[in-house]
Parts: structure tokens; sequence; C-alpha cells
């Protein structure tokens, strides 16, 4: 189809009410949350992930927010208020927006407790992460299927939302500017099409570094995504700024020693130690320990982390 008889076709749909067609790349929290919205709008939606499930990173996260001023704080006795987080946003963040810390705060109850509690989302704790005057970091029960779950089973209702899985987005498709489409590839059979789009959103999350990746990320996690806005003219902001948790251990299972595994205390294990061939010494660190109440308490030993040679 050339440019002008898309743009025709656009004159068409719109003259006779049809749903506007929106592609949606990635099938992560972020793109699950866009597909769920525009449907709701009434347009008929693609949801394209080169995985072969969904919910993104956020299945294998502690399904934790951080979010404003909620009932659940409140419950706790814990008083949260908008200016209380923008100072910490402010100062614990590194060149933060003041803008997007100013709507995110304002906002967080409504956009994500409020929504995602609609969903079924059922959070049961809290904790206060550094930089955070109280405690607000919001915690699903179930973990990351605990806030991923609720967002796929309403995507999975909708009938005008479908998905295309093991599907890889190659190229947007460019005309005058505007982008009509994209053109994509089935990892499963090489097959390639292109879906043309009144919309294209780009959702496809970070990224690590694709010759380690480590903490149980995803394979496809290598950034394909950003370079798929660059290579079409997008423009990319704060490329320098990446967040990184220290909990990541090589896999042991895998022989690349590419892969990893994600280090957390389960029913408060007071030891976790794992072995190192290439150094000798033993380490001990101090976390702070659950409280019963909403998550965080006073320095108490909680786990002893070991490298220990034993070749």
């Amino acid at each position: 189809m050339n440019e002008s008889m898309y743009r025709l076709a656009l004159l068409f749909a719109a003259a006779h009410c049809l749903p506007a067609q929106v592609v949606i790349i990635g099938a992560g929290v972020s793109g699950l949350s866009a597909a769920l919205e525009a449907s709701r709008a009434g347009s008929a939606v693609t949801v394209i992930d080169m995985s072969t499930v969904g919910g993104g990173h956020a299945i294998l996260s502690n399904g934790a927010v951080c979010i404003v001023g909620t009932p659940l704080q409140e419950m706790n006795g814990i008083t949260d208020t908008v200016a209380l987080a923008q100072s910490d946003f402010l100062s614990r963040g590194r060149e933060a927006d003041r803008a997007w810390v100013e709507s995110y705060t304002e906002n967080s109850r409504v956009w994500l407790y409020q929504w995602l509690t609609d969903l079924g989302v059922d959070f049961r704790a809290l904790a206060r992460p550094p930089g955070n005057s109280v405690p607000r970091l919001h915690l699903a029960r179930d973990k990351g299927w605990g806030l991923a779950g609720p967002l796929l089973r309403e995507c999975f209702r909708r009938p005008n939302i479908s998905f295309s899985w093991a599907t890889r987005a190659e190229k947007l498709v460019l005309r005058a500017g505007a982008v009509l489409g994209v053109d994509v590839r089935d990892l499963r059979t090489g097959r390639k099409r292109t879906i043309g789009a009144d919309a294209v959103i780009v959702a496809t999350g970070g990224f690590q570094r694709p010759t380690r990746i480590l903490l149980g990320a995803a394979h496809t996690a290598t950034g394909s995504g950003l370079e798929l806005l660059r290579n079409s003219g997008g423009t990319l902001t704060r490329m320098d700024h990446q967040w990184n948790y220290v909990l990541g251990l090589p896999d042991p299972r895998d022989p690349a020693r590419q892969r990893g595994l994600a280090a957390f205390t389960l029913d408060r294990a007071r030891m976790v130690q794992y072995c190192s061939a290439a150094m000798g010494f033993r380490r001990q660190v101090t976390v702070r320990r659950d409280d019963s109440r909403y998550g965080t308490g006073e320095n108490q030993p909680e786990a002893l982390l070991c490298r220990q040679a034993v070749l």
C-alpha cells in the first residue's frame, strides 16, 4: 500500500467510525498497560513480543512500586505527602526531572494504586528503600506475577487485543515523517510481514549488556527496541543513567557464565553461601530485617553473604 492509499484508508476509517489500529511493541507491564488503555478507548490493538509469554521482566521482579499517600500507608499509620515524596525524589535522584517527579508524585495514587488494585493487584506490604523518608514501596502479593498477572488476564479478556508472540520488530515503517506501521519477523519460521497501524507504541523497556546478561534478565533484553527508535530518527535521552541491583550471582548451571541468579533471603534464612574459586575471602553484609507491620525495621542481621574459595 502506498502513502496516498494509506491516507485514504485512514480517512475512510475516520468517516465510518472504524477503530484505530494500534501496534504495541513489547508485552511487559508498560506495553500491557498501553494495550489495555487503547483497548478501553475503542482501538484495535496488536501487541508483539519476542518472548512467548507476556509480562516481561516484571514477572521476575519483586512486584514493588513506589506510590505516594495510599490507603495501605494510611492503614499502617504512615503519613506520606506529595511534598515529602517530591523532596525525597529530587534530593535522591541524580539529575531528576522536576516535571516528571511532580507529575508522578501528584498522580501515583490514582494512576498506579487505584488503577492496579481495580485490576486485582493486591498490595500486601510496604518497605522503605534508601532515600525515602517513609515506607512507600508497595509490595504486591505473589511478587512479580501478582503485578503482571492481573494485567495479562484483563488484556486476554478483551476481544480487541491480539498478541503476536515470538515476533521481532525489525523496522518502523516511515513515510513523510509519519510512522505507518512496523516490519516484523516471526522468530520461529523466519517469515516477514508488515503490520500497518495508525499508531505505534514502543514499550520494550531497558537493557542489560548483551555480552553478559545477569540477574535473570531475558535473553532479548539487549536494547533492540532503543535501536529501533534510534534508527528511525527517534531521540533517546539519559542513556548514561542506569539502575542496577547488587543481587546478581553467576548461574553455575550456565557453562557460558552469561546468565545469573538473584540472591534473596527466603523464609528469613540466616545465611546464604556461595563459592568463588578465584577469590578466597569472606564478606559479611548486614541488611534490614522486615518489620511485621510494613516491611522495614531497625538494622538487624538478616543474611550473611559469604564468598569463599573451596578449590
